[in-house]
């Protein structure tokens, strides 16, 4: 959840900033931007795990949440500003003249009418960090904070050298747990999460 939110808000700002206002080189930073999609998570663990690990926050779940709280997804900045270079430009004018700050133009006009786009961004996240085995287990050293991606390898590993095709009952169980959130996410939202990839301008 903390990871949800932080990401919508801090991409929601980024992507709104990058699709509504003119500044020096901006196509460039933006350009920067959507280059860290090409770089590996494994390319900076290993910086990223000596500065938790300075920070005395290894073992906590301040590495997992919060880079995502800050910094938002690459992937997320992008698919909210296809959305927010498309929104008329006549209702923020309208509401300027009408006194309203940026910031309430954000977030009591722009986003409040960009709920299906900010459901795909929280789906892309919620999967993701849902299905991240990585994280926790180089940030993790308490196996009672493991999350369900981590517990469904150690589980697999520990009966692994069974030949019983019965044996691996439990790991079959533990794998449907894992899924099932996302399969009923999806069928309950489908139709959001469907106008929300149209609106953003990914379409075909």
């Amino acid at each position: 959840m903390l990871n949800i939110v932080g990401t919508l808000i801090s991409t929601t700002l980024v992507a709104y900033g990058f699709a509504k206002y003119d500044a020096r080189l901006k196509g460039f930073w933006f350009a920067l931007l959507m280059s860290t999609m090409m770089v590996p998570y494994f390319v900076t663990i290993i910086p990223l795990y000596n500065i938790y690990a300075k920070l005395k926050l290894i073992n906590t779940i301040v590495p997992l949440v919060l880079p995502n709280m800050l910094a938002g997804s690459a992937f997320s900045i992008f698919l909210l500003h296809q959305f927010f270079k498309t929104f008329p430009k006549e209702i923020e004018e309208a509401s300027r003249i009408d006194g309203c700050s940026e910031l309430n133009i954000l977030f009591k006009i722009v986003m409040p009418n960009s709920k299906a786009i900010l459901f795909v961004a929280g789906i892309f996240m919620f999967v993701w960090t849902w299905n991240d085995y990585f994280g926790p287990v180089i940030f993790l050293n308490d196996q009672s904070k493991y999350t369900l991606a981590v517990g469904l390898v150690f589980l697999n590993s520990s009966i692994s050298g069974y030949k019983d095709a019965l044996d691996q009952g439990p790991v079959m169980a533990m794998s449907l747990l894992t899924v099932l959130p996302i399969i009923i996410l999806y069928v309950c939202f489908q139709k959001y999460f469907i106008k929300g990839i149209v609106n953003s301008g990914l379409k075909g």
